[in-house]
């Protein structure tokens, strides 16, 4: 399992600039957020990515002087959403968020946020998302185009991304249709 300290090390390893870097919560941000323990000290001790590969951003939202519940952020007055912690966005605005049991979704705001699992814990998605960086992203010096990677090439790195995710987080796997929609929008395993 994937140590605050352990994730920070990594993480900074291959930072460019303050919005490749980590941003953690303050204490009083999370005063309230029904979370699980562990999920409330790695964000507090590591935090998440600013702005991270595969186009999510955590830092608005974690800089936040409270961490606010999807019912607060997008107006949705569902009961489960005041029990959803808005903790960043994918690229296309759609709100990342933990549950009350630590577990991590997205949730499309074009399909009336539909929710799609992405990770069991904070901590498996701070190793997803430093995996995807460290296959898919920073060996871009090794297939020779300065930012893409050739098809040849994005092709092994995906098979053996979604190979580890298996192993870091089962439950995130795309064994069924459903979670497989979820898992490659968070994802994307095409050449783009």
């Amino acid at each position: 399992m994937m140590t605050p300290a352990g994730f920070v090390e990594s993480w900074n390893q291959g930072v460019e600039d303050e919005h490749n870097g980590l941003v953690a919560p303050t204490a009083a941000a999370l005063e309230g957020v029904n979370i699980p323990d562990e999920a409330r000290e790695f964000l507090l001790q590591a935090g998440l990515p600013y702005s991270a590969a595969p186009f999510v951003d955590f830092g608005y939202d974690l800089k936040e002087t409270h961490i606010k519940t999807l019912a607060e952020v997008c107006g949705i007055t569902d009961t489960v959403a005041h029990q959803l912690y808005y903790i960043g966005s994918t690229g296309s605005g759609d709100p990342i968020c933990i549950s009350s049991t630590g577990k991590i979704w997205f949730f499309n705001h074009d399909n009336d946020f539909e929710p799609f699992f992405i990770n069991s814990s904070i901590a498996q998605l701070a190793a997803c998302l430093l995996l995807y960086r460290q296959l898919l992203i920073l060996p871009k010096h090794l297939w020779g185009k300065e930012n893409s990677l050739e098809f040849q090439q994005w092709q092994p790195a995906s098979e053996e991304f979604a190979k580890q995710v298996k192993q870091i987080d089962p439950e995130a796997y795309p064994t069924s249709h459903r979670i497989k929609r979820g898992y490659d929008c968070m994802w994307p395993m095409e050449n783009q």
